[in-house]
């Protein structure tokens, strides 16, 4: 658990306290003085009781003078853990998270590398296992006209979210008669708009959206899509995905994401499919739904199993009914 998620922790020695009511930062005790910071997870258990566990980390990476500055002062009496928000960052810095700390939250990242130091699992589990913003998502009855939803950082992105991709097939699944919602969480709606898609919105079948309202609005609207596609690539486990399967939205996501596309391939077809959108060849299926309920398969690594079965077991689809068998004929990214 997070540390100042849901309530005070029991801190008998306040080396950390909250900045403000409106974030989770924290500010550190450095040299008599609180310190903001950004990136600074203190752990707490089940209690809500202090540990000797540090987390370090933000979107932009590791707070490095800041880091420097408070293990010269508290040294040894913290065991500090990496939590990547940032897959290019982990990427490029790897040797130096290796070196630095002595644990890594990289999920399924680490078998491809040094599993030594990895936690398997990753700070959206952690977000995401608890309230958000004081919201908790979950599975909404509700009517679903929108058949596809898929959130992105707009046009510019062609690295992490993958507008790049995501419009192209926004563009085949709406020619083919679907219905879309697309939420952006960086620039505008306007930037969207062309002749091409305007037609979609005025007939009511794509709405698009800035990322301007609240978790539970953002909740109502994604709710109302019958599967969520995620053509993200260098991306860091997005918490949508979470967020999407405990709204028994089932989804589809990308060969190639760097975070968790192992651990999500555990969960079968009925709930996660996985495409490899950079093929020149047809594309059978993007999704196709049992009736039956999900059962998680026990997963090998400690940590991670407990994290992925709180998450998703008894989360996934439950009595869905068939709603897409999708032959894509000539579909080339």
């Amino acid at each position: 658990m997070l540390f100042l998620k849901n309530r005070e922790a029991d801190i008998t020695n306040p080396i950390f306290q909250k900045r403000s009511r409106k974030d989770n930062n924290v500010e550190v005790l450095i040299n008599g003085q609180y310190i903001p910071t950004r990136g600074f997870w203190p752990i707490i258990d089940e209690n809500y009781s202090e540990t000797p566990f540090l987390a370090i980390g933000h979107k932009d990476g590791v707070p490095k003078r800041e880091y420097n500055k408070f293990k010269k002062n508290y040294g040894k009496r913290f065991k500090y853990i990496y939590v990547c928000q940032s897959a290019p960052f982990l990427l490029k810095n790897y040797k130096y998270i290796s070196r630095k700390f002595d644990g890594i939250f990289d999920l399924d990242w680490a078998t491809k590398k040094n599993q030594s130091k990895s936690l398997f699992c990753n700070h959206s589990m952690m977000v995401r296992s608890m309230p958000y913003r004081g919201f908790f998502w979950e599975s909404k009855k509700m009517a679903k006209p929108f058949d596809f939803s898929m959130l992105t950082w707009g046009p510019s992105d062609t690295r992490i979210k993958r507008w790049d991709r995501g419009s192209k097939i926004c563009d085949y699944l709406l020619k083919k008669g679907m219905k879309g919602i697309i939420v952006t969480q960086k620039g505008k709606r306007g930037d969207f708009l062309n002749n091409s898609i305007k037609p979609y919105i005025e007939s009511g079948n794509l709405v698009i959206e800035d990322a301007v309202f609240s978790e539970i609005e953002f909740h109502h609207l994604m709710c109302k899509a019958k599967y969520a596609i995620f053509p993200n690539t260098v991306d860091a486990f997005p918490k949508h995905i979470i967020e999407s399967l405990l709204a028994d939205k089932p989804i589809i996501i990308s060969k190639d994401l760097l975070l968790g596309k192992d651990v999500l391939s555990k969960l079968g077809d009925s709930v996660c499919s996985i495409i490899d959108f950079e093929k020149n060849y047809l594309l059978k299926q993007f999704i196709k739904l049992s009736q039956r309920n999900i059962k998680v398969p026990l997963l090998e690594k400690p940590g991670l199993n407990d994290i992925i079965s709180f998450l998703f077991l008894n989360s996934g689809p439950k009595n869905l009914t068939v709603f897409l068998e999708l032959i894509i004929k000539d579909f080339f990214i």
